[in-house]
């Protein structure tokens, strides 16, 4: 567009669309900011139509964050099989830890980005999905929708960029307006994406090697020899995948056998 709209009359047009399209998730018919950061956590680079259902079985699993910081690993991991990035479960599990020690969850951006996997972003979305807080948060669909109408051009830094969000945001309203900008952003972004031939398909990747070889521990500690039949890769790229696993903190070495940590 080329004039921009007044902040009031996109926010009618905005709020006008989403009365007849909003889209029903689980995490919406909830304001525990627990629940709210287990969803944040899995939307991270992930389908929301995979995150659904794990969503729903993770939370039965482990209902509190006191029942997450309690957990095994292993067990977490099992529940997160399907969404990829398994450190984002890890991850998960030690920010469960640090609000138990803490005792209270956090209610600030700084308090936050102090837990284990929680940036700018995640620390705003969680306040404004669970406490319906005055913060503006800016992912890739919001940005969109921002060029689209005129408020943003794409060159500009994500600073920029925030504080024309924090200018736009409706006080008060910040938890039905972002769900608005993602449902919205996520009907009109283009579909179209050009297919590059020297991409590797996801079966091939290191991530995809990476999560076969947690879930083939799942069921037990192997041999080096036994994971790289089962995975398909030979011993020397197993070997730099596990060292990898190892120093995260994933796997533990144990003589010549491997296993969860």
């Amino acid at each position: 567009m080329d004039v921009k709209p007044s902040p009031e009359k996109f926010h009618s047009m905005l709020f006008g669309w989403w009365r007849q399209n909003r889209r029903d998730f689980p995490w919406r018919k909830t304001t525990d900011p627990y629940r709210i950061m287990v969803s944040e956590f899995m939307l991270q680079q992930t389908q929301v139509s995979r995150v659904v259902p794990k969503y729903l079985s993770f939370l039965d699993k482990f209902p509190s964050v006191e029942a997450l910081a309690s957990s095994e690993l292993k067990d977490v991991l099992a529940e997160w099989i399907g969404l990829g990035y398994n450190r984002r479960a890890k991850w998960l599990r030690e920010a469960a830890q640090q609000i138990v020690e803490i005792g209270e969850f956090p209610q600030s951006p700084e308090e936050l980005m102090c837990l284990k996997g929680i940036g700018p972003y995640t620390s705003r979305s969680i306040l404004i999905f669970a406490f319906n807080s005055d913060f503006a948060a800016v992912d890739t669909n919001v940005r969109n929708v921002f060029l689209m109408h005129g408020f943003i051009e794409s060159d500009w830094p994500l600073s920029r960029v925030q504080s024309v969000a924090d200018q736009l945001l409706p006080l008060g309203r910040s938890r039905d307006y972002h769900n608005a900008l993602m449902d919205y952003g996520s009907a009109h972004r283009t579909r179209r994406r050009s297919a590059k031939p020297s991409d590797k398909p996801f079966e091939l990747t290191d991530r995809y090697y990476r999560g076969a070889i947690l879930r083939h521990l799942l069921n037990g500690s192997m041999n080096a020899v036994e994971l790289a039949g089962v995975i398909g890769v030979s011993e020397g790229k197993l070997t730099k995948l596990i060292d990898d696993l190892i120093d995260e903190g994933f796997i533990l070495r144990n003589d010549n056998m491997y296993g969860l940590a």
